[in-house]
């Protein structure tokens, strides 16, 4: 979630409003140590993979759920992940 509010075009309340209105059908999931150590495991798997990046992919992966993505190439060497290209 951090990824959608630290844009830059975020500064301004109108665009906070305009994301918060398209994620509000959305659950957030919580992340636990189980996903942490995926996460991690990933990191080490594939070099050069940010930790956000991995922390991400394992949420999705725990939780049986596709990512929706636009940059595809950070995730798609990602063992066990299901991309959903936007």
């Amino acid at each position: 979630m951090q990824e959608l509010f630290q844009g830059k075009s975020l500064g301004d309340e109108e665009e906070e409003k305009r994301v918060l209105e398209v994620i509000a059908p959305f659950e957030v999931l919580e992340y636990t140590m189980d996903i942490a150590k995926r996460a991690g495991k990933i990191v080490r798997e594939n070099n050069g993979a940010s930790f956000v990046d991995a922390a991400i992919a394992a949420t999705a992966i725990t939780y049986g759920a596709q990512l929706a993505v636009l940059n595809r190439k950070d995730f798609e060497k990602i063992k066990g992940l299901e991309l959903y290209l936007v």
